[in-house]
């Protein structure tokens, strides 16, 4: 066959192919990648066949890797989706960890990041944390312990015996004492065992020791008259100071020659018009109608004119133990002025037009036949009572542009002139196979185009070239002919021949040129 008869068939068959490619095509949307990030700049979506690669963060590793040497992963476009898809792993661990007193259940081998391995204590012990430990990058995190239910002996109490004495104790078991001769329980005659301590252990104390005068509580005054000797077992009841706060039960007891649970008054709260002043603040309301506020009670401000906050309910405190954590109003208004909106073509979107808080954003728009600047914004903020307005120009005003931009391969969707109007829109497109990449829509903006695009040119795979460097492409089942600009390519030896550097197998289509590696014949 003549040369030109070789050129039509390979013609033919790359027409068939790219008919048939775009038939089938699919698009992946850019795919989701935690802990890692893509190698390359991609412009998504992607059609099919094609590959994208990403490297992970330290302690991470990819899905799919080409081989081990490789320390990126691989993910491919498929009718499917992305198959395999983009995921960086962390390391797995190894068997689970031993616990002392513990066994674990279904153990395995070999645990996945992420993967749990719950333990259960032995019988009298309990569990100390959640009873899971679990993999996170090849480390086990959170390895729970199991504490003994037991006791040990019974603890010793003054004045007093122990009914029964053993070494060890079950959780929940109990010790019963008995106090010595002219001594009495205070509370309880019990001791118990609960989860490896001893709780509630009783005290013996003198039996019917009295007590002296009972104690002063600040801000408080008893309820009866005091006596210079007060038999065991009295109690005196107290009032606090008007808007002091009681806490406790209000009383106070004698045992054994002492007095106790004595209550405490808690300080009220008196808010100061210095304090206020000083902040920029004003009272708004207080629970119990006074500028007085009991512990606990909450108290209301508002800013003062002119002064605002960045949190409104900052405003709200609560009185604690006589003091006030008084709000701070520092941050200016922003005074939206109509001469000012008119001056720049523009009028408020939502609010009516009034006094704006601070640190709060106001969205503008642009009056009928006015339009803003590309790149500008409508929606601003208040900042210590400034605000920056923004401008919107007259449609059709400013500066006329000459023809648009040419873009090598590419073309305009609307119809060039050799002038345009200040605010014209020229939208760009690339022949199929063409990756474009830039600004699709270019503005006329006063008497300059904004930055083109650019579209980078495809790649043709020739048999010719695969053959003269004993390469042909890795996926057999692939007839893939033809590339877009920063697609992946992927090559294999063919039998009989071999190649140093294995990763130079994998090329990239660069505008319309690719680099062929080279395979040597063994031996």
């Amino acid at each position: 066959m003549s040369a030109w008869g070789s050129l039509y068939v390979f013609a033919s068959i790359l027409c068939c192919i790219v008919v048939r490619a775009q038939q089938a095509a699919q698009l992946c949307d850019q795919p989701e990648l935690q802990n890692g990030e893509f190698r390359y700049w991609y412009s998504f979506p992607l059609s099919t066949f094609r590959a994208i690669e990403y490297n992970c963060y330290e302690h991470y590793v990819p899905l799919n890797k080409t081989n081990d040497n490789d320390t990126y992963g691989v993910a491919r476009c498929t009718e499917n989706g992305w198959d395999p898809r983009a995921k960086c792993l962390g390391k797995p661990c190894l068997e689970a960890l031993a616990v002392e007193n513990a066994r674990i259940i279904e153990e395995k081998y070999n645990y996945r990041d992420g993967e749990n391995v719950k333990y259960v204590c032995n019988t009298g012990y309990r569990m100390a944390g959640n009873g899971e430990a679990q993999c996170l990058n090849g480390q086990w995190m959170d390895i729970p312990t199991c504490i003994s239910t037991f006791c040990g002996p019974a603890p010793t109490v003054g004045n007093a015996s122990a009914h029964s004495q053993k070494d060890i104790y079950q959780s929940s078991e109990k010790v019963v004492y008995e106090c010595d001769g002219g001594f009495v329980f205070h509370k309880s005659n019990e001791a118990l065992c609960k989860n490896g301590q001893w709780i509630e252990i009783p005290e013996c104390g003198k039996e019917g020791e009295s007590c002296g005068p009972p104690p002063a509580v600040q801000f408080g005054d008893l309820l009866s008259e005091t006596q210079a000797v007060n038999p065991h077992g009295t109690a005196l009841s107290y009032k606090c100071h008007h808007l002091f706060k009681l806490e406790g039960t209000g009383q106070v007891t004698c045992r054994n020659g002492k007095w106790v649970d004595p209550p405490v008054c808690l300080e009220p709260c008196i808010v100061l018009d210095e304090h206020m002043k000083a902040n920029n603040i004003s009272l708004k309301w207080v629970e119990v109608n006074t500028l007085s506020a009991r512990h606990g009670d909450w108290i209301g401000f508002r800013c003062l004119d002119g002064y605002g906050i960045s949190d409104e309910a900052l405003l709200r405190v609560q009185c604690i133990k006589g003091t006030i954590d008084y709000p701070t109003c520092t941050l200016e208004l922003c005074i939206i002025l109509e001469q000012h909106m008119k001056a720049n073509n523009i009028k408020l979107k939502w609010l009516d037009l009034n006094s704006l808080v601070a640190h709060r954003w106001v969205e503008f728009k642009c009056l009928d036949g006015y339009k803003i600047f590309k790149g500008k914004q409508l929606r601003v903020q208040c900042i210590n009572g400034a605000i920056i307005y923004p401008n919107c120009t007259k449609v059709g005003q400013g500066e006329s542009c000459g023809k648009p931009p040419e873009v090598y391969y590419g073309e305009t969707l609307e119809q060039q002139m050799k002038s345009h109007d200040h605010g014209s829109v020229m939208t760009y497109q690339c022949p199929d196979y063409y990756i474009l990449q830039g600004n699709v829509k270019v503005t006329c903006w006063e008497g300059r185009w904004e930055e083109p695009p650019v579209c980078m040119e495809p790649c043709t795979i020739a048999a010719k070239d695969m053959e003269e460097n004993n390469i042909r492409l890795m996926w057999k089942d692939s007839s893939k002919l033809y590339s877009t600009h920063g697609d992946t390519i992927e090559f294999t030896c063919l039998d009989g021949y071999r190649i140093s550097d294995s990763k130079s197998m994998r090329t990239k289509c660069n505008r319309g040129v690719v680099s062929y590696p080279n395979c040597t014949k063994q031996g």
